[in-house]
């Protein structure tokens, strides 16, 4: 028999929940947490509600956050479309397909314009914004029985929501296999199911940096000591500050010039004021944070940024000086994984996050992979062909998945709890 004593509410804002409540729920990253969400609402143009469950008792037992996004955005990391389209896998797409399977995305893609039209996509996504990471917290409740059928309730809830809005797309993002979302959505035929790509995770197991390096082969390990030897002898100074102690337009600058080489096809007139914009939403999150810099000359010239949650360490942006750095500094090796992982052992923490992409720099320094899957609705678009990209996502994520393990004997993970 399912206890029906709960109650479901829809708030705009965690302001009304109690920190202390909340953190009693299962939260498996930093990025769910109570502080990230209340900092992601302070961000402009943040459309954000919450689905919430709470026991008769008043106990909270569930929170879902739910973010309306209308094209056109800035990344597409949240645009269904464009994930549809095969956006946050191009690198992928052009590295591990075959001739076949580019040419078919490309005829695909055609498609999948024609049936969504012109209009700008309208929809609503239940997933952390800018953490890449499942977003609902739950109670981990006895009665699973009860907990499932709360759990397809509220994505009910969340998916009427979406069709009075007249969403395009209703997207769940971002969720590995043992999120209870996952479980339900699996079994919900309205919902179309694909591969996201995987989060790369450093368990920290050792007592000190040697024994990090011992668990690599000898090749692995020398070629670790020599980025790090070639680092130090060189004229770079590194340190470590605290983000509130760095001037923002320098950080924006470094940022800035990473994403311009890197990531993003956005207007570059308007990239640094949305990355002074960003660091500076970056410094009103409450969690405790690194920055381990690098001086050339006592001027800053790269970063890595890292918030500490629990026993866990969070990367979440970098940002170099290209032109003083060159190409030979091997900077980027050692501020964005050597000294925070050398910082993170002494700590005694227990694991960092390195987020999406650059797999390959990430297992080679031993992240394993934990697998992401979105799943999508399309109340108005009643046309199958807006999901011709989906097995061949699939297709595309198990080639790089097969390089990863044949190359450099990558793990897979189940969900890292934190605290265990």
């Amino acid at each position: 028999m399912i206890n029906t004593n709960y109650k479901i509410k829809i708030i705009r804002s965690l302001q009304g929940i109690k920190k202390n409540e909340f953190d009693l729920l299962d939260i498996n990253s930093g990025y769910s947490s109570y502080e990230w969400l209340i900092a992601i609402e302070q961000r402009p143009f943040i459309n954000v509600s919450y689905v919430t469950v709470t026991a008769q008792d008043g106990k909270l037992l569930m929170v879902v956050p739910c973010y309306l996004e209308t094209e056109p955005y800035l990344y597409s990391s949240y645009n269904t479309r464009d994930i549809l389209m095969g956006s946050d896998i191009e690198y992928q797409i052009n590295k591990y397909g075959s001739p076949n399977q580019i040419e078919d995305f490309k005829k695909n893609n055609v498609i999948i314009n024609n049936c969504i039209g012109i209009r700008p996509v309208k929809s609503l996504i239940c997933s952390t914004r800018e953490g890449y990471a499942a977003s609902a917290n739950f109670l981990n409740m006895q009665n699973k029985n009860q907990l499932n059928c709360l759990t397809r309730k509220v994505i009910n809830i969340i998916t009427q929501i979406g069709e009075s809005l007249g969403c395009t797309f209703i997207s769940f993002l971002y969720l590995d296999a043992s999120n209870n979302l996952f479980q339900s959505l699996i079994s919900d035929k309205r919902y179309t199911k694909f591969r996201q790509p995987p989060t790369a995770y450093l368990k920290l197991k050792w007592e000190n940096f040697d024994e990090y390096l011992d668990s690599f082969s000898s090749h692995r390990r020398n070629a670790i000591r020599r980025d790090i030897k070639r680092y130090e002898q060189g004229r770079i100074i590194s340190s470590i500050r605290r983000l509130e102690e760095l001037s923002t337009s320098t950080l924006a600058s470094l940022l800035n010039q990473t994403i311009n080489k890197y990531e993003f096809n956005q207007d570059k007139s308007k990239s640094l004021k949305w990355c002074e914009d960003y660091i500076n939403h970056l410094k009103i999150i409450k969690l405790p944070n690194y920055v381990f810099i690098a001086l050339l000359d006592e001027e800053v010239v790269g970063f890595s940024l890292w918030f500490h949650y629990r026993d866990s360490f969070l990367g979440r942006v970098v940002g170099f000086d290209y032109s003083k750095l060159g190409h030979t500094s091997l900077c980027y090796q050692n501020i964005a994984f050597y000294y925070p992982i050398f910082h993170a052992i002494e700590l005694k923490i227990k694991r960092l996050e390195f987020g999406l992409g650059t797999l390959e720099t990430k297992v080679f320094r031993g992240c394993g992979l934990l697998q992401n899957f979105g799943f999508v609705f399309s109340p108005f678009i009643n046309k199958k062909e807006i999901f011709s990209n989906v097995e061949i996502i699939d297709e595309i994520h198990n080639q790089e998945l097969s390089h990863l393990k044949n190359n450099f004997s990558c793990p897979t993970y189940s969900t890292p709890k934190l605290n265990e």
